[in-house]
């Protein structure tokens, strides 16, 4: 299974609105338009014959709300308008339409902000990928940590203390469970984003279950609990509660394409259990490399390294840095 397009989903789901509003620019700037033809008697009307959409930009908003802009290419005819003569001519013409729609409601929402002819690319204080993958940059990763905690655990950025993962999650709505997902403890965690039937491992029956999840559950592998050290299960949790904050969007995209996906799955050993897709692959590393950084904030890491940097100087009268580390 590939990665999902909201380039291709826009250019199916969208087309007539887009020609309409292709139709609907031509009439408004008719008089602007370049069409001096040898080939014409007169000017007639312009009609709008295919519309391609060639690039997307997304840019997140709140909730589950998008902007996006689309950059389409619409070739249109132009008939003589001497009504003596059957002539017309081609042409074409690049526009930018920007629109906006809530995934929460499956796009039904669906709403054209503004038309104006294509400048270059559209250029994104939020940017999502094609797939709706918030774009993070390796040096944006504590930014993007300190976001979550601002939001869901203000005071670990007042004072140095350790993050506890249960209350994070609670704090951000979430309900986290132990339980047993597979039977070779394979997967470490799975997040739920819909209501779903899930598939669950009764281990004194040695076989799988279904039972009803309900959205918003974290549920950490009790097997792969009791094999790790009690920091990796933490890790797996605020690893699930980045899921939950930054890919929500990515999931609802997937299942404007399949209705049957509802959660995420995380192999112990790393990766989407289940999706061999490059995107989700990339969602796997954003909540690899942010999870530690919000059990460890940058800031406050460097506080308390020169809290105990002051005092070891002052217990041993050593003012090396070399010897203070040793």
């Amino acid at each position: 299974m590939g990665a999902k397009s909201f380039t291709e989903y826009v250019s199916n789901t969208f087309e007539n609105e887009f020609y309409n509003v292709c139709n609907e620019w031509l009439e408004e700037h008719k008089d602007s338009l370049e069409i001096s033809e040898r080939s014409l008697h007169q000017i007639g009307e312009l009609e709008v014959d295919y519309v391609n959409v060639k690039w997307v930009w997304v840019e997140d908003q709140p909730d589950m709300r998008i902007k996006f802009d689309v950059s389409v290419e619409a070739e249109y005819s132009v008939s003589d308008g001497d009504y003596h003569y059957d002539d017309s001519v081609n042409k074409t013409c690049k526009l930018m339409i920007c629109c906006q729609g809530d995934l929460s409601k499956d796009l039904d929402d669906f709403e054209v902000i503004n038309v104006s002819d294509y400048d270059g690319k559209s250029r994104k204080q939020y940017p999502l990928s094609d797939a709706l993958v918030p774009i993070i940059y390796k040096n944006q990763l504590d930014e993007e940590a300190e976001k979550i905690l601002k939001k869901y655990y203000p005071k670990a950025l007042l004072q140095p203390m350790e993050i506890d993962p249960y209350k994070l999650a609670q704090n951000m709505g979430l309900n986290v469970e132990m339980r047993f997902l597979t039977k070779d403890a394979s997967i470490f965690g799975r997040t739920f984003f819909y209501d779903c039937d899930a598939e669950l491992y009764d281990p004194t029956k040695d076989e799988m279950y279904v039972e009803n999840v309900k959205a918003g559950t974290i549920i950490v592998d009790k097997q792969a609990y009791f094999m790790y050290v009690i920091g990796a299960s933490h890790n797996t949790i605020v690893h699930e509660c980045v899921h939950w904050e930054k890919h929500k969007k990515a999931i609802a995209l997937a299942r404007l394409y399949d209705k049957k996906l509802s959660s995420i799955g995380c192999q112990v050993v790393g990766g989407i259990a289940g999706y061999k897709w490059d995107s989700y692959d990339f969602m796997e590393w954003q909540a690899n490399a942010i999870a530690p950084k919000i059990q460890m904030p940058k800031e406050m890491f460097s506080k308390y390294v020169d809290s105990l940097i002051t005092k070891y100087r002052r217990e041993t009268k050593e003012y090396d840095l070399i010897d203070i580390i040793e």
